[in-house]
């Protein structure tokens, strides 16, 4: 079994005489196959693979969308080729075999994966107060580009592998173009609601302490406000919506009700 090119001599010797032969065994190597291409294609472009041999030893190729095996073996109902170059527009995620042959028969297989393009786009917060930041994220591309309806000055702009941070001010859907290696793109949307600031309102009944029956009813109607937190002069609290509440102490000259209402994201 020889690996390497190797001279072989043979000394044949008789009592009166010597022979000498001299062979060359020559070792072909096995193809060194590399394939390139673009491997993240958008739905209905056209792959262009091309089959590289660094030992120039193939002759002849097979493209093949099944395993060859190992060894591998030309599947005799397919074609045969040398044209190191082949083209196929993918209908999904696929696997593409080549399989090589030289002069003496010494075959290898080389694989290359193509990915449809299919993008998502994701925020790390889909409710937010106005102005607060949400990060937009991409993901199953190569890179991406921002776009946004009504338009939001603070979105980036170009195309960045990066994820990008926007501060919406009102309810805003972000576009995301997610691109293959081509430049094709693949466009996704998402929606990120902008819930104003409550406007603080309070109800209370009666308007005035009566200091025969210091009881008033309060009640939070502030507007976009969905919980509340109560602080009185007298030191009760409450997280109610409504309550009743009777002033023990109604010696000074008023009492003080102070409502922190929050929205359903929680700013106050």
């Amino acid at each position: 079994t020889f690996n390497q090119r190797t001279e072989v001599i043979v000394n044949a010797v008789s009592p009166s005489c010597n022979y000498i032969d001299t062979v060359i065994i020559d070792v072909q190597e096995f193809p060194d196959i590399t394939l390139v291409g673009d491997t993240m294609l958008c739905d209905g472009e056209t792959a262009y693979i091309t089959a590289n041999d660094e030992t120039g030893n193939t002759q002849q190729m097979q493209w093949s969308f099944t395993d060859p095996g190992n060894p591998p073996q030309f599947n005799p109902n397919q074609p045969v080729t040398s044209n190191p170059v082949f083209s196929y527009t993918p209908t999904g995620d696929m696997t593409i075999y080549l399989i090589a042959r030289t002069s003496q028969g010494c075959m290898s297989s080389k694989s290359i994966n193509l990915i449809i393009t299919d993008p998502r786009a994701v925020a790390n917060k889909y409710k937010v107060c106005p102005g607060d930041p949400v990060v937009l994220t991409g993901y199953d591309g190569i890179d991406y580009s921002w776009g946004a309806n009504p338009p939001d000055a603070t979105l980036p702009t170009g195309r960045s592998a990066n994820p990008v941070t926007a501060h919406p001010e009102e309810t805003t859907i972000y576009t995301m173009r997610g691109y293959g290696e081509s430049g094709c793109y693949a466009e996704r949307t998402l929606k990120v609601d902008v819930i104003p600031f409550p406007v603080g309102e309070i109800s209370c009944s009666p308007t005035y302490v009566d200091v025969d029956n210091p009881v008033l009813s309060l009640k939070d109607i502030s507007q976009y406000g969905v919980s509340s937190h109560w602080d009185l002069s007298d030191g009760t609290v409450s997280d109610a919506r409504s309550f009743s509440h009777k002033f023990n102490d109604v010696s000074g000259q008023n009492v003080e009700i102070r409502l922190t209402s929050f929205n359903e994201v929680g700013c106050s």
